[in-house]
């Protein structure tokens, strides 16, 4: 079985690619890349632990700058 690298834009000049071994992050300036991080298997796992935990932190602060009187999020 083959794996295909795959190249997407994230926005802001990033650039994603994922292929079978690892993710690579890369910054480009339209010519070539500027900067380049390798996310191995291990690392992406801590990256979407810290995701969940910043998705757990915002709703946490949306929740208390809720107006208390507003009934429609309910």
């Amino acid at each position: 079985m083959s794996f295909e690298p795959s190249k997407q834009y994230l926005g802001d000049g990033v650039y994603l690619t994922v292929n079978a071994h690892e993710i690579i992050l890369t910054t480009e300036n339209g010519i070539i890349a500027t900067n380049t991080v390798v996310m191995e298997h291990r690392d992406l796992i801590k990256l979407v632990e810290l995701y969940n935990y910043a998705i757990i932190l915002f709703n946490e602060e949306q929740d208390a700058l809720r107006d208390p009187s507003d009934t429609e999020g309910t």
